[in-house]
């Protein structure tokens, strides 16, 4: 008596098996997608107000050289920090005041500064420099 070779069932999943991981794969997206979002755009958030507190200390110490903030640029803040990471500066026609906003991906941060301070001097980390001070 020979065995038949082949006969019986044979070894994997079957269609359900195969369902149940594609939902509980699905279920596992659904709970990361928007987690991960939500730490991208903090990250972004944050980042960009670190840039701009880093540059206070570029825009203070143009002031102590100058004694105003008149003149004041991005390209001569980074003359104090090359690596500084800033995207404008508006200084107020009287030269006591300054703004420094930055952006990274969709979140905005920026500070203003000086004689005529908001926010106590903090970094507020939505918006951006009015169009004048």
């Amino acid at each position: 008596m020979g065995r038949r070779v082949g006969v019986g069932r044979e070894g994997g999943f079957t269609m359900v098996e195969m369902i149940v991981v594609l939902v509980v794969l699905g279920v596992l997206v659904l709970i990361a997608v928007p987690a991960y979002l939500g730490f991208s755009a903090r990250a972004a958030k944050r980042t960009a107000a670190a840039d701009v507190r880093t540059a206070v200390t570029s825009a203070e110490a143009y002031h102590t050289d100058y004694e105003t903030y008149a003149g004041m640029t991005v390209a001569k803040l980074k003359g104090y920090d090359s690596g500084l990471q800033v995207d404008d500066v508006l200084v107020s026609s009287d030269g006591k005041t300054y703004c420094l906003d930055k952006t990274v991906g969709t979140q905005k941060a920026f500070v203003i500064r000086g004689a005529a301070a908001q926010n106590g001097g903090e970094v507020a980390e939505t918006g951006l420099c009015p169009a004048s001070l």
